[in-house]
């Protein structure tokens, strides 16, 4: 049933494939997170990705997230998915605040809050929001998943303008992000099959799309088309579009098995990524190394890697797998890697 009234249940179908683009695409986003991290809104090109960054972090987080929405009872949804986000939010917190916050009042008497880690879950940590931010949206999701798609699109994104009215983009409360990002779940949630039919059909007008994209942000942003929500919700959109068939293109070639890599390896990277980059800066410290953009460059590519790295390995033995997964949760099933023949266990931050 394709109508107003087919809800998120009549849309069950198999478990799709992992693509390969999709991959590539989420190693595009969570790059672009790290080198924010690293130069924040020094750069003026990195403040109008804030259209684009996290939206589609989401968007690819919802496209392979109807099985469990579908085919999970509230029990099996709760442990496997939403506890499972939440215990990761909770201890990376806990990682976070014992590696940067400890060491930074130890050696420089910086102020330190050890209360104030007991309150993570009504003050969100907005250096771990993203977990959190998929609980709840996937939570969400499966609530209303028995509810019209449509309608839960239409009143999704009717929160949206709402939001965007405003014009406030950069300071935004923890409510307000995920407001601004389900439209974005919700669409690749409902819409996958023809998402991926349209990526292998459009894919190559990629350079045009993406073009459309940066223009329209360069415009937008810092005009006061900001508070314009049907204009910044298309921008946003034609980004996604974009960077999935700038993935897809990529995908086509060999070297982009180091994207796939990254890019199901997102867990490991957001949740390591500021310790990492914490005392890589420390090191490049004590070198009298000054800040540039090639510098960043090289740092985010350093982070990157580390994490990925790092984060695989640890995964993989057994002492060290409750640092990517709730210690409640069964084995991860192995799957076979499509290019090598070679099983894989890497969770991703989307997944």
């Amino acid at each position: 049933m394709r109508s107003w009234l087919c809800s998120l249940d009549d849309l069950s179908r198999e478990s799709p494939s992992r693509v390969s683009w999709a991959d590539v695409a989420k190693s595009i986003t969570i790059i672009l997170l790290v080198f924010w991290t690293i130069v924040g809104d020094s750069i003026y090109f990195n403040e109008m990705l804030l259209f684009l960054r996290m939206p589609l972090f989401f968007f690819v987080s919802g496209m392979f997230a109807l099985r469990i929405l579908t085919r999970t009872n509230l029990f099996e949804l709760v442990s496997q998915r939403v506890g499972n986000l939440l215990y990761l939010y909770a201890l990376w917190c806990a990682m976070l605040f014992f590696s940067i916050a400890v060491p930074l009042y130890l050696v420089r008497g910086s102020e330190i809050d050890p209360i104030g880690q007991l309150d993570i879950f009504w003050d969100v940590n907005f250096n771990m929001w993203f977990l959190y931010a998929l609980a709840v949206a996937t939570a969400f999701a499966w609530s209303v998943r028995k509810l019209p798609v449509l309608l839960v699109l239409a009143i999704s994104v009717a929160a949206y303008l709402v939001s965007v009215s405003s014009g406030e983009w950069r300071y935004l409360p923890f409510i307000e992000r995920i407001v601004r990002l389900f439209p974005f779940f919700w669409i690749a949630l409902i819409a996958f099959p023809a998402i991926s039919a349209g990526v292998e059909r459009y894919y190559r007008a990629w350079p045009v799309v993406l073009g459309a994209f940066f223009l329209a942000s360069w415009l937008v942003y810092d005009s006061p088309l900001i508070n314009q929500g049907w204009l910044t919700f298309t921008i946003t959109l034609v980004g996604i579009a974009g960077t999935l068939g700038f993935a897809r293109q990529i995908a086509a070639f060999g070297w982009s098995r180091v994207l796939t890599i990254v890019g199901s390896s997102t867990l490991y990277i957001y949740v390591m990524h500021k310790i990492v980059l914490f005392y890589l800066d420390y090191g490049l410290g004590t070198l009298g190394l000054g800040e540039s953009l090639g510098l960043a460059l090289v740092k985010t590519v350093v982070v990157v890697a580390v994490c990925t790295i790092l984060g695989r390995t640890l995964a993989a033995i057994p002492l060290t797998t409750w640092l990517f997964r709730a210690p409640w949760l069964p084995a991860p099933v192995p799957r076979r890697d499509r290019r090598s023949g070679t099983a894989v266990h890497a969770p991703s931050a989307s997944r």
